[in-house]
């Protein structure tokens, strides 16, 4: 069974598979076989510092706003490139979303990833 599904964006003509859970989040990054995750920012600047520091610097803080770590899809039109499968993608945002994770069942190869 598929992970994703096909959809035709408005903007363009081209067909994109998004992933069937992880369809919504106003961070949007594609795995290398092409699928399109998305997840909430916030989650994923508590759950790494490497996004933690991603997102500062993509939402840069001056005097007159307050701290933000938001990026919304519509401030940018590229998603997020990561060189893994979606697969490896979804089962790290799995462990991301949740209050106290546990490792999903997952193939040895695919767990060493992580």
């Amino acid at each position: 069974m598929s992970n994703s599904i096909s959809t035709t964006s408005a903007t363009a003509e081209s067909t994109v598979k998004v992933h069937r859970y992880h369809g919504y989040g106003d961070i949007e990054i594609k795995s290398n076989d092409g699928v399109i995750l998305r997840d909430d920012s916030w989650r994923l600047a508590k759950a790494s510092q490497v996004f933690a520091n991603m997102l500062e610097i993509a939402s840069p803080v001056t005097s007159e706003t307050l701290v933000s770590s938001k990026r919304r899809l519509n401030d940018s039109s590229t998603p997020i490139n990561i060189d893994y499968t979606s697969e490896v993608i979804s089962h790290f945002l799995d462990l991301a979303d949740q209050t106290d994770p546990a490792p999903p069942p997952s193939t040895y190869e695919n767990s060493k990833l992580l």
